[in-house]
């Protein structure tokens, strides 16, 4: 079983996009059309220790809409919902976050910023995005951002898988709100179901 993702790479130099998150405040409080009289915006991103993955991802069947296929997909590896392949995950230096642990409809993993030979100073982070609530996406990514980029200088490649739907909707978040260079654009993910050991 297949399923279309849609796929952005993005480039920025880490100190021009520290900047701009700055501008947008804490919780990006520039992209919501909401008034000061509307209600309080909603609580920030929540990452999840090993515990919590257990329990969200295996004992409870809360992600199971929000997955495809049930496939937790991790830098283009498509992993099934199995307790061994959620130990695996654990042992990489993954990011876990949901917008809420008891009612989930976005979930993204991001790695760690990971220094790769392209140059001096030249950083890689993936970020996987499961749901389709866009509102959520994107204070997610601009979390998973804040969070990865906060100590680092120097110029960094990320990478975004999402649901297709949203490919349009984040691209404009990228060229237009966080003005970071995009380096591709596409959506031509397949994620086949299998157990990956």
């Amino acid at each position: 079983m297949c399923g279309m993702w849609g796929i952005l790479l993005v480039r920025f130099r880490a100190e021009d996009l520290k900047l701009r998150l700055a501008e947008l405040g804490p919780d990006g409080a520039e992209l919501s059309s909401a008034s000061s009289t509307g209600p309080p915006p909603p609580p920030p991103p929540v990452h999840l220790d090993a515990a919590a993955v257990h329990r969200l991802y295996l004992g409870t069947d809360l992600l199971h809409h929000v997955l495809p296929n049930l496939t937790v997909v991790q830098d283009w590896q498509p992993y099934q919902l199995l307790p061994s392949n959620v130990d695996i995950l654990l042992k990489k230096d993954i990011d876990w976050v949901v917008d809420d642990e008891e009612a989930p409809s976005v979930a993204s993993l991001c790695t760690f910023p990971i220094r790769v030979p392209i140059g001096d100073d030249w950083y890689y982070l993936n970020i996987d995005m499961f749901g389709k609530d866009l509102s959520q996406v994107r204070r997610q990514y601009l979390a998973h951002l804040r969070r990865h980029t906060a100590g680092l200088q120097g110029s960094v490649m990320c990478q975004l898988f999402l649901e297709p739907a949203l490919w349009a909707p984040m691209v404009e978040l990228c060229r237009s709100v966080l003005r970071v260079e995009l380096v591709k654009e596409y959506t031509d993910q397949c994620v086949v179901e299998s157990d990956v050991v």
